[in-house]
């Protein structure tokens, strides 16, 4: 029988500089049960996918590679095991979306942004443990991550973008830390097991449909420097009964807890004021 011919990545660079730089060899990436070495450019480990996707079981990056190129392991569906060197600190848009049997995965030290897509629909991942030094998580960067059940966002995250966490089935409790400032729309649609969230009190917002569908939340208490709630942003709660809102909060829109059969008690402290605000805003 001949045997398949090793895996390859492109020889990537991401300067004229990186050029000068020699090749280093990968291990261990296990493809059929047998382990393979590839080289590759400098410190990136290229933008193109790797061959035998479907075949990829596991990988070892080492300290000699710093940045991980957008979608390199996009659809790897059998990859179980990433081990990532804490010396990497870029790793680029759907670098590991849709890498179904990816399970757990421990995120560089030096990591500081999750960006856009990078663990999209990774179906089995269980558990992620953010670097200390995460400030920055991307757009759709979690979506559909469905047995998702616990995260730590360690205490210098400030950017939660929209859909970040986007129908994150398997959350029942999540605590977004106070250096948390702004929390994208849609960030936890659909994430129906939620049951208990706080979160950071330095939110100024709750953008629209933030909250849309979660539909094991009991109750909720909104930031005090909170101003505005937009549209659907609880829509679709069902399990919902209670909201404490703040004295800050000037505008609620009409939409905003829509579909919230049993919520009934909403403690309001400046409801003349958000009266007021609604008419100029009609």
């Amino acid at each position: 029988m001949e045997s398949s011919p090793s895996p390859t990545i492109a020889n990537n660079s991401t300067s004229d500089k990186s050029s000068l730089k020699p090749d280093y060899e990968v291990k261990v990436l296990e493809v059929d049960n047998k382990s393979y070495s590839f080289k590759t450019k400098g410190s990136f480990l290229g933008e193109k996918q790797i061959s035998f996707k479907d075949r990829l079981y596991s990988i070892t990056i080492p300290e000699e590679i710093n940045e991980i190129g957008p979608y390199t392991f996009y659809k790897c569906k059998n990859l179980a095991i990433a081990v990532l060197s804490d010396e990497i600190f870029l790793i680029s848009d759907g670098a590991f979306c849709n890498c179904e049997n990816l399970a757990r995965i421990t995120l560089p030290k030096k990591l500081c942004r999750i960006n856009n897509f990078t663990f999209c629909e990774c179906s089995n991942l269980t558990e992620v443990e953010l670097s200390e030094n995460t400030v920055f998580i991307g757009f759709r960067a979690f979506d559909s991550c469905i047995k998702l059940t616990s995260i730590n966002f360690g205490e210098k995250l400030e950017f939660i973008g929209d859909s970040a966490f986007e129908n994150c089935v398997g959350f029942k409790n999540l605590t977004i830390p106070n250096s948390v400032q702004f929390i994208g729309s849609s960030a936890f649609w659909g994430c129906e097991g939620l049951e208990k969230i706080t979160l950071s009190e330095n939110i100024s917002k709750i953008e629209a449909y933030t909250f849309y569908g979660c539909k094991s939340l009991k109750s909720f208490v909104i930031p005090k420097k909170v101003i505005s709630i937009d549209s659907g942003a609880f829509c679709g709660c069902e399990s919902l009964e209670s909201v404490e809102i703040p004295e800050s909060v000037v505008y609620i829109d009409e939409n905003a807890f829509c579909e919230c059969p049993n919520l009934n008690q909403a403690t309001l402290a400046r409801i003349n004021n958000i009266m007021e605000n609604q008419k100029k805003q009609n």
